[in-house]
């Protein structure tokens, strides 16, 4: 069964259909296959607080490192979609 796609994409943290681009959840330079939309605004956040855990994306040749650090970023993704889904609950 397949899922209809929204006529424009959608933000997946906010839902917003302005500026929407999709996000190299997992670095350019590591898994750039997985992509996923963002609003500008959680676009930039996302980037903030990459930097702010230490998460390095620029391109190493160790592959164990590229997987290591695309993780690191997945997971700060998850954090922002687990934080949307707490205030949508009232949690």
């Amino acid at each position: 069964m397949r899922v209809p796609r929204p006529k424009r994409p959608q933000c997946v943290i906010c839902l917003s259909t302005l500026k929407v681009e999709m996000n190299h959840l997992g670095g350019r330079n590591h898994i750039a296959e997985f992509t996923s939309p963002f609003c500008k605004v959680h676009h930039e956040k996302f980037h903030t607080m990459l930097r702010h855990a230490g998460v390095d994306l620029s391109f190493t040749s160790d592959l164990v490192e590229r997987v290591r650090r695309a993780l690191q970023a997945i997971k700060i993704a998850e954090w922002m979609l687990l934080e949307q889904l707490k205030q949508k609950e009232g949690l």
